[in-house]
Parts: structure tokens; C-alpha cells; sequence
């Protein structure tokens, strides 16, 4: 598992957050950890503020895909919401992709962290 700290996600790609895509190296919580194999990445929420109750309001959407245990919506437009297995991230990322969340069809895909390109710190 990889802790989160303050500051965008790191990582190559392009997924919103500051200096890259999905699935970085740090995050906008320090205190929840992000699990690649149970978690999933979920794009399109540009529309939705990043408080705490989008966030829990995303977290009861969420669990139309399985046992979700936390989900957070950050400033980038993007979020990110942990499963207690595998196979419910899985599943999530199946049926939740393209559902309509606040206005807005949201983009669900499994958690993948980006590779440190030349540069940046390790």
C-alpha cells in the first residue's frame, strides 16, 4: 500500500492531477492509503467540489459496484474509491464506468500507478 500525502499525484500521463496521471505517488489526503489491487481511479468529475460530502456522496454511489469502504473527490476533477477486495474493484470498474454521478457520466478504471520518469524524485 502507498500513503498518501499532501500535494498532487506524481506519475507520467495526463489524469488531472499535478505532475501526471492516475495513480501517483501522493495524494490529497495524507491520512487514507490507496491499495492499486482494491482501489479504482474515477475520472470526469471536473463538475463535482471536492468536499467532504461529494465525497461521501461518492462513496455511497460507488457501492452499486461493491463493498466500498472510501471515496474522495479531489480538486483536478478526479477521485479515487477503495474496495474492501479485488474483485469488488474489479467489478466496480464494469459497472460503474459510465454511470451518472451529481450530473455528470463519470469515467471508472482501475487504479495504475505511473512510473517515475527521468527527473522526477524518487
Amino acid at each position: 500500500m502507498e500513503m498518501l500525502g499532501k500535494g498532487g499525484y506524481g506519475g507520467g500521463g495526463g489524469g488531472g492531477y499535478k505532475g501526471g496521471g492516475k495513480g501517483g505517488s501522493k495524494g490529497w489526503n495524507n491520512k487514507k492509503k490507496v491499495d492499486g489491487e482494491t482501489s479504482v481511479w474515477i475520472g470526469n468529475l471536473s463538475g463535482v467540489e471536492a468536499t467532504k460530502d461529494s465525497s461521501k456522496a461518492l462513496c455511497e454511489h460507488m457501492k452499486q459496484g461493491g463493498d466500498c469502504k472510501w471515496a474522495e473527490v479531489s480538486k483536478k476533477g478526479t477521485g479515487v474509491a477503495c474496495y474492501k477486495s479485488a474483485q469488488d474493484a474489479t467489478k466496480a470498474v464494469m459497472t460503474m464506468n459510465g454511470s451518472f454521478f451529481n450530473g455528470v457520466i463519470i469515467q471508472v478504471d482501475s487504479w495504475i500507478k505511473q512510473e517515475k520518469t527521468e527527473g522526477e524524485k524518487q
